[in-house]
């Protein structure tokens, strides 16, 4: 017996290593973006956005994928950067925004602003507090720019604003833009606020709205209209600075000395603070911000303080907290905390550093949680929801039953040894347990033991070490244990032993048996200590799995198929063969401890060194380093949420891993817009809030988004490129969830050989009148053999235009690389779309200028029907498009005319084969009028261009479709291009080619 002991328990001491264990969940910054202190975050249940208030950089939104940066916009149109607090209106879709400069709304669908001041209704300039109410109105807290004075409660309904002080109930009247005290609306009775100045609102679920003030406690505005403000608040906690409701209807209040609970009916509960020598305590004792986490099992309250946060479970005895030193947190000063619907957390935090964030989808129960032990042999979840597990104390079972732990006994007498949970089996309302030491108990609904069978107990019983359990229908228990295979027959009071299989009467391998499955066709799969086998009922067979290997775990999936753990990995048999996985196709180890098919169809793994979940394509590893509380892992289970599994682990107690839905962000590392290679070389990269950087994987695309490569975890392409004209490149990150970027970045570039050149669109994607749009032609033999183009909008430095009275129009690019060698007698011709609304004298004072080692003039000529500007180049550079308050001649020379070219110098009207229209290009000394015409080889006028047309000095621009006065396509043959401006004169061939 003492022989069969030390070898079942191999599958329960293979490879213990040193014990880890880590804070719950996983700490991530969001990556850098402008703004840093995160005053107010707000979380849309129904879009899943989440929005940030920041005191630095406006209002952004993050969507799951991408953030968006928005500013509110003053009366005036100037842009407001600091922000005090948010409110959502989801059912509007609105978002309301305080700042030091009055309170903004912001209409979600139409993208507009509009702007509140004490001019329109507001009580007073500053809004530190925002809610709306479950009827849409919307109450707020005012004061003065310094702060010394308070507005009181405001409120903004259908009929107008309302504001509840000190003295009076008023109303706003807008004709005459003044307060009225308003005798017929509601009337101010019982206590009324003693202080104006108001830090939080919040409502219960009774309509009833709660006001803390700074200084003179809580304030409720029942739905009669009665006021009380005389909730048992004493010395700093009168000053309210947040209010959270629970559940049950009790409040939660943030205060400056601690935090108080008022129960359902506002009395006085307890008030916790920060204790210095108990570290079962409040971090700071000034708690800023409020948020409670409802989950099936119970209620987390959490609280962001000036020195870290704190977490308080449901019993409200368990204190967790969390600053820069003993987790990820960024900074110690909290202002706002939310959840989203994922179960993770994020921090708004002071200190200059954004936003921090806590991703539930890892998080744990060990012995700081009430568990008897973090050594964990067992783990099940039953039909009410209870967590059941089986640890190495002797003799009993703890239950997570709603937030609370409960103990079961399951014997008051002496066992084998040390006797430990080793399985679960749920039935119906009951639950098996299996222990190694005891023998196999039955516990009932209400947490009872009603059975125990044992040796000798019925008598035929073989072994009180039992490894697995499974069962073939509702009548019949498979246990397996030391000494074989028992089948017992289960009824409504009690389980029957009714055969038992060992090597000695049956073709079992070994006696050993730690892995119990039933296949679809209600055949037993048996696994033991030196192979498999499978019982139909009647009848044994070998399923022939190579190797006399040791069996750890079995698993049906929903094909049919069976997985089987082994010490030498995992083996799948589809009904004709066998499938072999290891460390070689990424299982974090091949000693299989645990496998089992969640809801969703993923097969996931539990080994000594990690977990593993499979997708049907690939495996994908996941341990300490990923937030699992140990590498060596007992036992799987399965929550009925499809993303929820749970792990008994050898030292880090229970870890839950929730896949969540976020999705990773994918970037472009390097841009390009113009490409003369064929083979091209794409780098890209992506991020996660859940799966570290090096773990994610990519797919790309060429031109067609449905047609994605192989995955791959290399985050560069070379792709061959053989079509000229446009091109788009797709790439999208996919993280360890297996959740895909649904929004692939792109990057869309022209493919232009040099012999040929050709016209494209840079930054917008047609050559029409568009917003701040760049076009580029690229003559042919212009660019040498691959080169690569690239043009980006940029921000530039103004104050070089200063001194030479330029005004910037706030349109820049930067085209380079600028030490590409362009053919000088070719030059690239560039077309600037611009907004009519960033001029501000006039069209034509327009010009565009380059950045060489100062900011110089290059000119070109204005549309001001398509509201562009063309001129060449011949050299990249970064380019500005400014207006020109006082013009400077370039050169007063008396040769007006120079550096005349037409590129293309061959066109095509019809579009057969070449660019469709020709760009003239010359360059002005100063001011003057010029006339363009074009002639046919007869002389014969065949088009004027322009005719006096005000030009100013630089560069300068005409364009010719190739057609006549008449609007008809000139037929092919040669062309002269005369420029004529007071007595100057050039002349340019060009080449009609329509066939």
């Amino acid at each position: 017996m003492e022989m069969s002991k030390k070898i079942g328990l191999v599958v329960l001491i293979l490879l213990v290593g040193s014990i880890h264990t880590v804070t719950a969940g996983r700490w991530e910054q969001v990556p850098e973006f402008a703004f840093k202190n995160v005053t107010s975050i707000q979380y849309d249940t129904i879009t899943h956005i989440i929005w940030f208030g920041t005191s630095n950089d406006g209002v952004w939104r993050f969507d799951g994928q991408q953030f968006k940066h928005l500013t509110p916009i003053t009366g005036t149109g100037r842009i407001v950067n600091q922000v005090t607090v948010l409110a959502l209106d989801g059912r509007k879709q609105e978002l309301w925004v305080g700042s030091p400069e009055g309170l903004f709304r912001y209409c979600i669908k139409t993208n507009k602003w509009e702007h509140y001041t004490p001019d329109s209704g507001l009580s007073q300039i500053c809004v530190p507090a925002v809610f709306v109410d479950d009827q849409g109105t919307l109450w707020y807290g005012s004061e003065s720019e310094d702060g010394e004075t308070g507005g009181g409660v405001g409120k903004r309904d259908s009929t107008g604003w309302y504001r509840y002080t000190t003295e009076e109930y008023a109303r706003w009247d807008p004709t005459v833009r003044d307060w009225i005290p308003d005798s017929t609306g509601q009337p101010i009775a019982g206590t009324q606020p003693q202080r104006n100045l108001i830090e939080s609102i919040a409502q219960d679920d009774k309509g009833n709205m709660y006001f803390g003030t700074s200084g003179a406690g809580l304030c409720i505005l029942d739905t009669t209209g009665m006021w009380d403000c005389s909730a048992p608040l004493t010395g700093g906690n009168t000053t309210v600075k947040a209010i959270a409701m629970d559940r049950r209807g009790n409040k939660w209040l943030g205060t400056i000395d601690g935090v108080c609970l008022l129960d359902r009916n506002n009395t006085l509960v307890s008030c916790f603070k920060r204790e210095s020598v108990n570290p079962n305590s409040l971090v700071n004792s000034v708690v800023n911000t409020i948020w409670i986490e409802t989950y099936r099992d119970g209620e987390i309250k959490w609280f962001g303080t000036d020195g870290g946060v704190s977490a308080l479970d449901s019993t409200n005895q368990l204190w967790k907290n969390f600053n820069t030193v003993t987790s990820g947190l960024a900074a110690n000063e909290i202002l706002a905390i939310v959840g989203d619907s994922d179960g993770s957390i994020w921090f708004g935090l002071a200190e200059l550093r954004g936003v921090s964030k806590l991703n539930n989808n890892w998080s744990e129960l060990t012995r700081r949680e009430r568990l008897s032990s973090n050594f964990t042999r067992a783990v099940e979840k039953d039909k009410y929801g209870r967590l059941w597990v089986g640890t190495d104390q002797s003799g009993g079972i703890d239950i997570l039953d709603h937030g609370v732990w409960k103990g079961v006994l399951l014997s008051d007498v002496a066992c084998e040894g040390v006797s430990v949970v080793t399985d679960f089996f749920p039935e119906g309302t009951r639950m098996w347990v299996a222990t190694f030491g005891c023998g196999l108990f039955r516990v009932s609904e209400s947490l009872q033991v009603t059975q125990r069978i044992r040796v000798n107990n019925p008598a035929q019983f073989p072994s009180n070490y039992v490894l697995a359990l499974a069962a073939r229908n509702d009548t019949t228990l498979w246990a397996g244990t030391t000494a074989g295979l028992v089948r017992i027959s289960i009824s409504e009071r009690e389980g029957i032993v009714d055969t038992v299989f060992h090597s000695g009467n049956s073709p079992l391998p070994g006696n050993d048996i730690p892995a119990l499955a039933c296949d679809g066709q209600g055949r037993l799969w048996v696994g033991t200590n030196r192979g498999i086998r499978v019982f139909d009922g009647t009848t044994w067979s070998d399923p022939q799995l190579a190797g006399n290997i040791v069996i750890n775990s079995i698993a049906r999936d929903s094909t049919d198929a069976m997985w089987v753990g082994t010490n030498g990995g995992i083996a799948r048999f589809d009904g004709t063969n066998w499938t072999y996985f290891s460390t070689v196709d990424d299982l974090p180890n091949d000693k299989i401890s645990s496998i089992g098919v969640a809801p969703d169809g993923t097969i996931w793994c539990g080994t000594v060194n990690g977990a593993a979940a499979y997708d049907g394509n690939k495996w994908t590893a996941y341990t300490t380093n990923d937030g699992l509380s140990n590498n060596f892992i007992f036992q799987l289970a399965f929550d009925p949420d499809p993303t929820v599994v749970w792990f008994a682990t050898y030292g880090g107690g229970i870890s839950r891993y929730r896949k969540t839905n976020f999705s990773p962000e994918t970037y472009l590392s390097s841009t390009f817009e113009i490409v003369t290679e064929t083979s091209v070389p794409f780098h890209y990269s992506g991020y996660d809030f859940n799966t570290p950087t090096l773990d994610l994987r990519y797919q790309y695309a060429l031109d067609n988004p449905l047609e994605w490569s192989s995955i791959t975890p290399i985050t560069f392409a070379t792709l061959t490129v053989d079509t000229d004209g446009l091109h788009t490149f797709y790439v999208r990150a996919i993280d360890k969830d297996a959740n895909v970027d649904g929004s692939p970045a792109k990057l869309r570039f022209y493919k232009v050989r040099p012999q040929h050149g050709g016209a494209v669109t840079i930054i917008d994607t047609t050559r029409a009148q568009k917003l701040d749009s760049l076009w580029i032609y690229v003559p042919p033999n212009a660019l040498p053999l691959g080169s690569t183009i690239r043009a980006t909008p940029v921000v530039i430095d103004t104050t070089g235009f200063a001194s030479k009275k330029r005004r910037f129009t706030g349109i820049a690019f930067d085209v380079g690389p600028h030490d590409l060698a362009l053919n000088q007698k070719k030059p690239l011709t560039l077309a600037i779309f611009y907004r009519p609304s960033v001029v501000k004298q006039n069209e034509t004072s327009l010009a565009i200028y380059h950045r060489n080692s100062d900011w110089q003039r290059i000119g070109g000529s204005v549309d001001g029907k398509r509201h562009a500007i063309t001129a060449t180049v011949t050299q990249l550079d970064t380019i500005a498009l400014c207006e020109d308050l006082a013009p400077d001649q370039v050169d007063p020379g008396s040769n007006l005319i120079t550096g005349v070219a037409a590129q293309p110098r061959v066109l095509s009207p019809n579009g057969r084969g070449f660019l469709d229209r020709v760009t003239l290009s010359f360059d002005l000394g100063k001011p003057a009028d010029v006339t363009a015409k074009v002639y046919n080889l007869s002389g014969r006028l065949v088009r004027a261009l322009c005719e006096n047309q005000s030009m100013n000095p630089g560069r300068n621009v005409i364009e010719w479709n190739g057609r006549d006065y008449n609007n008809t396509i000139c037929s092919s043959g040669l062309y002269i291009v005369t420029i004529e401006s007071a007595g100057s004169m050039a002349t340019k061939q060009v080449v009609v080619m329509n066939e």
